[in-house]
């Protein structure tokens, strides 16, 4: 369904959203269930994301890898993995990689999975709840 139709019937629809879905930083959302507004803030998972493309640069260089073999070695395109050493999915999109993503390329590094993440400060994903 497109973002259009869907401003045209909920009036307090964000203008924000993109076509994934996404909700950008600080953006609010009416939640149907309880009728309340969550307001999202990204910008710790998008640290987050950035400290993961810095790990996996670091991985990548030690291993003695290129970004195209590293990315073939994972099953992923060379683009796609460009955008993980960034922590972007798209240009100001934090990166949120499939947990078979994240597996595919330690055991093409070499690692276990929890060497590739990077453990310390992990954000709230639960926003105190």
């Amino acid at each position: 369904m497109r973002a259009a139709s869907l401003r045209a019937r909920v009036p307090d629809f964000p203008s924000q959203i993109n076509y994934a879905g996404y909700i950008g930083p600080s953006a609010t959302r009416r939640c149907a269930s309880v009728g309340r507004v969550k307001t999202t803030d990204d910008s710790a998972w998008a640290a987050y994301a950035r400290r993961l493309g810095v790990r996996l640069n670091q991985a990548r260089h030690t291993a003695g890898l290129s970004q195209e073999r590293l990315a073939y070695a994972a099953g992923l395109t060379r683009s796609h993995y460009q955008q993980l050493e960034k922590g972007e999915s798209a240009p100001g999109t934090p990166a949120n990689p499939r947990l078979r993503t994240l597996i595919a390329l330690a055991q093409a590094l070499g690692l276990r999975l929890e060497e590739l993440l990077p453990l310390d400060g992990l954000p709230d994903l639960t926003d105190g709840r």
